[in-house]
């Protein structure tokens, strides 16, 4: 005896899956200084909303005022010694020029030319190097201003599609910290939209593509969240065979934080006119998988006609099917009993009249 279930024809068959993942920043830097010092003045604090260019941490600038005073001062000495020697090569040249009109009318000596010729030249010289050293003590200065610059921490960043506001999501100093250069001082980050990440298999991965529309789901509130697929990671974890997936989240509501846990719901597939059938209707005739559609026979006997299928998705204890020879299949299909059968086989159900539909 055989038992058996009923196969309906469905518009559009599609299966939902759950993933968990962590929210993440869409985007989010690390505020450090260029210089080393000791933190003055921490301006923002865990929360705080910050525009760009706003002042975040002050460190002692003490030092570099000094330092910047004694470039303007070096300065003001190199721009002197260019004055000086212009003033000597100028006075080398007029003793060179009379020196020469008295030559003309041999009244000096052609050793006397000589060194007036010597002495210009060497006026000449001293000029330029007063000139390059005015240039480099120009650029100490601008230096020394740049440094002094640095001691003032500012919230910077180039992206100008991104996001005006940020929030500061970690604080890692206070006033009177000695940092170094490099060293991180806050974390900034920008919370509308957020991101989800969460990582799927390889079975899973060829059903998600960018632009996909996903359901998330909080722990905090019952509420859900429409999210988009962003990103698709083009490789696997050696280690866990895993690829990432982010998902981009509307968040003006700054419902979601980072490091939250977020549930995914996501469609994977959609088929159009697909089959759902119990699981157990299925059964493996040498190398097909096929199903025993039940149907009446021409002289009324309950027969089964043996139908080969594609297997799709699973949704609990529902398969997804497809019909490999492309014909229609309506009415019910056995799902107890398939060792017994062939295809025309007769069947009795238990419980029902040859031919009626359960």
């Amino acid at each position: 005896h055989s038992r058996r279930a009923k196969a309906s024809n469905l518009s559009a068959d599609e299966q939902e899956s759950l993933f968990s993942g962590t929210i993440e920043a869409s985007t989010a830097f690390t505020v450090a200084p260029k210089i080393s010092g000791r933190v003055r003045e921490v301006l923002v604090d865990l929360g705080d909303v910050v525009t760009r260019d706003a002042a975040l941490v002050i460190l002692d600038d003490e030092e570099f005022i000094e330092e910047s005073r004694r470039a303007e001062s070096d300065l003001v000495v190199t721009e002197a010694r260019v004055r000086e020697a212009e003033s000597r090569r100028l006075l080398a040249e007029r003793t060179l020029t009379r020196v020469q009109a008295l030559s003309a009318d041999r009244l000096t000596s052609v050793g006397e030319l000589e060194r007036s010729e010597a002495e210009l030249q060497a006026a000449e010289a001293a000029l330029a190097v007063a000139v390059a050293s005015v240039e480099a003590a120009r650029s100490r200065l601008r230096t020394a201003l740049i440094r002094r610059g640095y001691a003032r921490v500012n919230a910077a960043w180039s992206d100008n599609s991104a996001a005006e506001e940020r929030v500061v999501v970690e604080r890692w100093v206070e006033p009177g910290d000695s940092v170094a250069m490099n060293d991180p001082m806050l974390r900034v980050a920008v919370l509308n939209p957020v991101r989800a990440i969460f990582a799927v298999t390889e079975r899973d991965y060829h059903r998600f593509r960018i632009g996909q529309q996903v359901q998330l789901f909080g722990d905090a509130f019952f509420e859900s969240s429409l999210g988009t697929v962003h990103r698709l990671a083009p490789t696997f974890s050696a280690h866990s065979r895993l690829a990432r997936v982010e998902v981009e989240v509307p968040n003006q509501q700054l419902r979601w934080r980072p490091g939250m846990f977020a549930r995914l719901e996501v469609t994977l597939d959609e088929v159009d006119d697909a089959l759902h059938v119990p699981a157990d209707a299925v059964v493996r005739r040498g190398d097909e998988q096929v199903v025993f559609l039940v149907e009446a026979s021409e002289s009324g006997e309950t027969v089964v006609r043996q139908i080969p299928v594609q297997i799709g998705l699973r949704d609990g204890d529902r398969l997804q099917i497809s019909l490999v020879d492309g014909v229609s299949l309506s009415g019910e299909v056995v799902v107890l009993g398939h060792q017994l059968l062939r295809d025309g086989s007769p069947i009795t159900i238990p419980g029902a009249r040859p031919g009626t539909q359960l």
